[in-house]
């Protein structure tokens, strides 16, 4: 049997509540890639960055992902 609207719209707000949001903190001093006079320090949050410059970074080591509370 086909699920209702609103059967629909609760699960999904159900399964966006659920999903595990992130802060991407400086753990290690570097400069911006394409502005070298930019540098971003330990504890400066780099959220605006985009997805795969942030997986770039947390693999490297130089920003730490954490959970937002």
């Amino acid at each position: 049997m086909a699920k209702s609207k609103k059967e629909d719209s609760e699960a999904k707000v159900a399964n966006e509540s659920t999903e595990v949001q992130y802060d991407y903190i400086v753990s290690g001093r570097f400069k911006d890639k394409s502005d070298s006079t930019k540098v971003y320090e330990v504890g400066q949050s780099v959220n605006r960055f985009g997805e795969d410059r942030l997986n770039d970074l947390v693999k490297r080591g130089l920003v730490e992902r954490r959970i937002k509370e």
